[in-house]
């Protein structure tokens, strides 16, 4: 039998300004959506994919995609170089457009709090898990 966690409910801060700063997240999702819809800044990928019917837009570093990276093997005498392929991590790329879209998002105090929030959450339950 392995024991493993599905998932952690943590509720919310015991703040009661919590459900402005949910409101506020939430309408300027629904916001950047619907400008990233109307302008053609967001392909099918982002509209139809396995995480649910929502636009999801994957943004800042992926570990992964194939990317080549060159290795160096020094011998005694002469050193050779190998490019192999093999996965790294490096930033998703987006166009210009795209980005501008993102950072009105990434820039936002209330999408900021909540994801400081989860962050401790799942740090908190990490430190437990050790």
């Amino acid at each position: 039998m392995q024991k493993r966690i599905i998932e952690v409910l943590v509720g919310h801060p015991n703040d009661p300004g919590w459900k402005i700063v949910v409101e506020d997240a939430a309408a300027l999702m629904e916001e950047v959506r619907k400008l990233g819809l109307e302008s053609d800044l967001l392909d099918e990928k982002y509209i139809t994919h396995r995480r649910g019917d929502f636009v999801a837009i994957p943004v800042g570093v992926s570990y992964g995609g194939g990317g080549t990276v060159c290795l160096f093997f020094h011998f005694v005498e002469y050193a050779h170089q190998l490019l192999v392929n093999v996965k790294k991590p490096g930033n998703l790329a987006h166009t210009k457009a795209r980005r501008r879209l993102i950072q009105r998002l990434l820039d936002s105090p209330s999408i900021q709090r909540i994801a400081g929030f989860q962050s401790s959450k799942f740090y908190l339950r990490c430190f437990f898990l050790v």
